[in-house]
């Protein structure tokens, strides 16, 4: 399983909320983005990301991005402690 980070704009709040998805592949991923973006008139896109990297966006997130942005604020030390932790290394399993 991989661990995706799902950015959903919503139209009723300032800032995207954030979903942590564990999924087999991108494809099922992009498969629950595609969902999850339908599921209400609230929601105008969908950005998904693994490990920092954005992987696509859908909708108003096509040409922008949350998870870039998030980067950014890391490297300058802004971001918060939620998007810190999913950089952080997991132990492998024994």
């Amino acid at each position: 399983m991989r661990t995706f980070h799902f950015y959903v704009d919503d139209a009723r709040s300032d800032d995207p909320r954030e979903l942590v998805v564990q999924t087999r592949d991108h494809l099922r991923a992009r498969e629950m983005a595609e969902k999850m973006q339908a599921e209400s008139e609230h929601h105008r896109g969908v950005e998904v990301c693994e490990k920092g990297s954005r992987l696509f966006g859908l909708g108003s997130f096509a040409a922008r991005s949350w998870c870039e942005r998030q980067m950014r604020d890391l490297a300058r030390g802004l971001a918060g402690p939620a998007f810190r932790e999913t950089l952080a290394p997991r132990p492998s399993p024994r």
